[in-house]
């Protein structure tokens, strides 16, 4: 247990120093970069071994902070060796990334460090040199494309961005295909901007045109869908009222020849045989019959105009012609401008 925790221990130990002396050795690789002047490579250099190293326990905060700002005084060095001007505004851009990470991250150790390090990020931004890029267009949807060293940006219509100074190729479109293609060597803090007057030559009009297929043959006017459904509802429910109606009508027929049946009983018994319970049950019988005759063609009467009304309804009701098809054909204006600068 104890051999395996030694050899653990042993092998965590190895792997902090190797990646230390990798780190090591990565880091002189930089510096002769940087002493050989080759300070984009050392710039780069420096940056890759900040991304490897920074949140590895063998990287403390002085050794990431110290990469930080070499990458950043690299970059400024390769600026002021670069005379090109869109390379070298680049160049300080990217300067000034890295020594606003310095600054944000807390890299320093003393008032003193912060202060030279702020310093260099304003020198750093006042020369790249932004200036103002405009670009219009009198036509909203044209498409705009902008494109200089390390940078592409696009927008419609029109457009505008403080960018670094450099050669910027500017590119409209309209239609289906390229209006316009324009070089812009915008220089230092002096904006620089570019309008476009676009003329319509022809624009077809919007249009609606009716689409009609060719009928094989006449369509019928069509009724309307909640009509027809109301229409057979009716109509339903009316023969199911007649039919109960009718049942009913029926059941007071045989509830009457109940009735005469008991009352030729009743008759043929001698007065002094004749019961109470007897002319009592006759009664019921004969108000019964007459119930169930009364409602059964109350409802053969009220079910069969509910049909009627149902199926006056279907026929009656007015028809629809089916609907055609209308398609919006918007205007074509692809192909219909004229440039004038």
């Amino acid at each position: 247990m104890y051999a395996n925790a030694s050899i653990t221990l042993l092998v965590a130990w190895l792997s902090l120093l190797l990646g230390a002396s990798q780190a090591l050795a990565s880091k002189e690789l930089c510096q002769q970069w940087f002493y050989a002047k080759k300070y984009v490579k050392a710039a780069e250099c420096f940056a890759s071994l900040v991304e490897r190293t920074s949140g590895t326990p063998e990287a403390s905060k002085d050794v990431v902070g110290d990469l930080v700002l070499n990458s950043a005084l690299s970059w400024r060095k390769a600026a002021a060796q670069d005379k090109r001007l869109a390379q070298a505004a680049y160049f300080r851009e990217k300067a000034s990334l890295y020594l606003r990470r310095y600054l944000k991250k807390g890299y320093y150790d003393s008032p003193t460090k912060k202060r030279y390090v702020q310093v260099l990020l304003q020198d750093t931004q006042r020369k790249i040199g932004y200036a103002p890029l405009v670009v219009t267009t009198s036509e909203p949807t044209a498409d705009i494309s902008i494109t200089g060293y390390q940078f592409v940006a696009s927008g419609k219509g029109s457009w505008r961005q403080r960018v670094r100074p450099g050669r910027y190729v500017v590119v409209i479109k309209a239609g289906r295909g390229i209006v316009l293609s324009r070089t812009i060597a915008l220089q230092p803090f002096q904006p620089a901007a570019l309008h476009i007057k676009l003329h319509r030559l022809s624009k077809r009009p919007d249009v609606r045109q009716t689409v009609q297929a060719p009928p094989p043959k006449p369509t019928k006017p069509e009724l309307p869908l909640g009509v027809r459904a109301a229409s057979w509802t009716t109509v339903g429910v009316g023969l199911v009222g007649a039919a109960l109606g009718g049942v009913f009508v029926g059941l007071s027929q045989q509830t009457h020849e109940d009735r005469n049946t008991l009352y030729q009983t009743i008759i043929n018994k001698d007065a002094n045989d004749r019961t109470v319970g007897e002319s009592q049950k006759l009664q019921a019988l004969e108000g019964q019959a007459q119930q169930q005759w009364t409602a059964g063609w109350v409802m053969v009467g009220v079910g069969g105009a509910a049909a009627v009304s149902g199926l006056l309804l279907y026929l009656f009701f007015p028809r629809r012609s089916p609907s055609v098809p209308v398609r919006f054909t918007p205007g074509d204006s692809r192909n219909t401008f004229l440039l004038v600068e």
